[in-house]
């Protein structure tokens, strides 16, 4: 791998760091504002924010080691956009704090300790 590639997943692996604890911080918030039925909008920036990750993930897997499980994230994905469907947003502020907030605090640990290695 070329330092001109491997220097691009770094930096790609670094911005996504920064963007995933930033949505982390964010989520307790963002659900407690979806319980009350507030702020839905948010989850259109949420869920471009999951595909951007999903593919920095994806792209980087070279360097991370990070399998992404597709069926799981397609099912969680399927949920939350049946619970906006339905205006169940309890259902997608649990897929939220039980799903994908775990699943960043998971990479956010690699890629940090990838980051720390370089």
């Amino acid at each position: 791998m070329s330092d001109e590639y491997l220097n691009e997943k770094m930096e790609m692996i670094e911005e996504c760091l920064e963007y995933m604890d930033r949505v982390v911080y964010q989520i307790d918030g963002l659900c407690e504002n979806l319980r009350k039925k507030e702020k839905i909008v948010e989850i259109a920036q949420l869920s471009e924010g999951i595909m951007a990750v999903i593919r920095i993930v994806k792209y980087t897997e070279s360097i991370t080691k990070i399998k992404v499980e597709e069926e799981n994230i397609v099912g969680f994905i399927a949920d939350m956009a049946a619970g906006m469907e339905n205006g169940d947003y309890n259902l997608v502020a649990d897929i939220i704090e039980y799903e994908l907030k775990p699943l960043y605090n998971e990479w956010s640990e690699i890629f940090s300790k990838v980051l720390e290695n370089d």
